[in-house]
């Protein structure tokens, strides 16, 4: 089973003042940006810049304004970290992911996280409150015994 992750963040915010920094690479001397742009978190979490955002809007679009974000495709192999973890049953608090929203995504009064299974099972939206509960949500989406696609919607804009 593969889990796409797609991580809306507010355009209005400077993700370099979160910790995400853009990856940029060297040519001819000079450091330029990627096409599309890549984006690092704690060395560990890299994302993809996402501009095709229209599929989203249909499944989501009732609930948020995706015009007022920017969309970024996690990379590698994070999410099927997670995802063994919890199969496993061992403790996630060392995960990325986890990492990722307790010491990011917890900063942001506004996000978007969307995952779909196989890349296009889309099952749920769901509003929270904070990220223990997006976390949670998250974890329970992705148990292999009943995995769902939803959406967490933290939006206070």
């Amino acid at each position: 089973m593969d889990i796409l992750f797609e991580l809306f963040l507010p355009k209005n915010i400077e993700p370099e003042s979160f910790g995400l920094k853009e990856i940029l690479v060297e040519w001819a001397g000079e450091e330029c940006s990627q096409d599309p742009k890549k984006y690092q978190w704690n060395d560990v979490v890299i994302f993809e810049e996402y501009k095709d955002t229209v599929s989203y809007n249909k499944l989501i679009g009732n609930e948020v304004t995706l015009t007022n974000y920017d969309s970024y495709t996690l990379k590698g192999d994070s999410i099927n970290q997670l995802q063994e973890l919890i199969v496993n049953n061992n403790p996630i608090t060392n995960n990325h992911i986890y990492l990722f929203f307790n010491e990011f995504l917890r900063n942001l009064s506004s996000w978007v996280v969307v995952t779909l299974i196989d890349y296009d099972q889309f099952d749920k939206i769901y509003k929270v409150n904070n990220v223990d509960e997006a976390f949670y949500l998250l974890e329970k989406s992705c148990h292999p015994e009943k995995p769902e696609g939803i959406a967490l919607i933290k939006n206070n804009l």
